[in-house]
């Protein structure tokens, strides 16, 4: 049992397994950022299309700016 706990320490210890779990974190890192960038785009372009159908019945371009957290002028460029 002595061996096995030392082996695993040893193994642990090692730089080469080391920066393999660092670069693991990282991978994971990097797909919860582009998860993250794919929703905030996926719920701009939402965003969008509601201003546009709302523009397009006559709502208040006020009203659309605060209902789709677009600037007044993002609305007005629609």
């Amino acid at each position: 049992m002595v061996q096995a706990v030392e082996a695993y320490r040893h193994i642990s210890a090692s730089d080469e397994l080391k920066e393999l779990e660092r670069l693991r974190d990282r991978a994971r890192h990097n797909e919860a950022s582009a998860l993250a960038n794919a929703e905030r785009r996926a719920r701009s372009e939402n965003s969008l299309e509601i201003a546009k159908s709302l523009k397009i019945n006559g709502v208040d371009v006020d009203t659309i700016a605060r209902s789709t957290g677009l600037t007044v002028d993002e609305v007005l460029k629609l």
